[in-house]
């Protein structure tokens, strides 16, 4: 109510579409993965679009959708992000306030993101595809030029797109093929003429009607539950996620639908740190071993060739080992011997006797 207050808001949904059309024609899989901060009307409204844009080039993707009730918890968006790579997502997207972890964890495995609300692959490199921008620039020379004709009226409410230069993309990186670039420039120029995305017939995900046919959403309907509170046709709705908080040497066990099915101690010879909480257990190193998920060193007089021990091996006779944690029995060097197994220390021979070779 105050008298020298406006609001601006961008129409990033109108990128978010573009950026759609790019995962959508990048994914090998037809699995896209998508996580959100709220399930509010402005972050439905982005990924309805990107899902929208996704299907209009390619109508086999599915969108996999899980919401975090954060705005940055690297934890948890790195703990969906493995979640997707099992379910064969190889394109990730969000509306978080980085998504660091989860664009990471994407890369790490050679697989592609786009990005949100800024340019990301500026940040994070060529694996970004695309991001969709908010440009404030257009909305402070609006209301400085208002303000300086002496016309500024307060309690506006300033809801433009692409074609106002509020909202756009990123140039797209060079992995994206010519021809699909040429595709969403096209398409970009469709909106930059004032070409609405919100215009029905639309279906939400369980095949009802959305939007009528006839009906385009105007700027209060778009910020408006009541029109924004649906998810769009193609997307695999998860709901909210919370870290399930398995600790050290237990993993999150899943079903066949990829859902959380509790923790459980992960199988001999593997382990899990408890720094995060992990689908898989590792496989605990050569000259390690574990029973209860949690590795340990051999002890002296053992060893473990391999990874993924369950439990040492004792030296053989006429060898030893005097070290923890290791993957091979030394031999006794001539004049020592060891006659059984599991020695520690060589024994030196008697005065009266003598041993010329390595290992008796």
């Amino acid at each position: 109510d105050e008298p020298n207050v406006g609001v601006c808001w961008s129409k990033t949904h109108e990128a978010e579409f573009l950026v759609g059309m790019v995962a959508g024609r990048m994914t090998i899989t037809n699995l896209l993965g998508y996580v959100g901060g709220f399930r509010i009307p402005v972050v439905t409204r982005n990924l309805n679009a990107f899902t929208m844009g996704a299907r209009m080039v390619n109508p086999n993707v599915t969108v996999v959708v899980y919401f975090t009730d954060d705005w940055n918890n690297g934890d948890l968006e790195a703990y969906i992000g493995r979640l997707f790579i099992l379910m064969g997502a190889d394109v990730v997207s969000c509306a978080l306030s980085s998504g660091q972890r989860l664009q990471n964890l994407f890369h790490e495995n050679g697989l592609y993101s786009t990005g949100f609300g800024s340019d990301y692959g500026a940040v994070f490199g060529d694996l970004v595809l695309v991001s969709s921008l908010r440009q404030w620039g257009p909305c402070y020379i609006h209301y400085t030029t208002q303000i300086m004709l002496g016309e500024f009226q307060p309690h506006q409410a300033n809801f433009y797109g692409i074609a106002e230069g509020y909202s756009d993309i990123t140039q797209l990186s060079w992995r994206v093929p010519q021809e699909v670039q040429v595709e969403v420039s096209a398409m970009r120029k469709v909106l930059l003429s004032g070409s609405e995305i919100f215009c029905g017939p639309i279906y939400d995900n369980l095949g009802n009607v959305a939007i009528p046919d006839g009906k385009c959403l105007n700027n209060s309907e778009f910020i408006s539950l009541e029109w924004m509170n649906y998810m769009a046709e193609g997307i695999d709705l998860r709901g909210s996620m919370t870290l399930p908080g398995c600790g050290v040497g237990m993993y999150s066990k899943l079903n066949e639908a990829f859902e959380f099915q509790g923790c459980e101690v992960c199988p001999p010879g593997t382990f899990t740190s408890g720094e995060e909480d992990l689908l898989e257990c590792k496989a605990c190193i050569a000259g390690m071993f574990s029973i209860e998920g949690i590795c340990k060193r051999c002890p002296r007089g053992s060893y473990a060739p391999n990874a993924g021990a369950s439990m040492c091996s004792e030296c053989e006779p006429g060898q030893f080992q005097d070290d923890e944690g290791m993957d091979s029995c030394q031999p006794c060097k001539p004049g020592y011997f060891s006659n059984q197994k599991g020695t520690i220390n060589c024994t030196s021979c008697s005065p009266s006797q003598y041993n010329p070779k390595y290992g008796s």
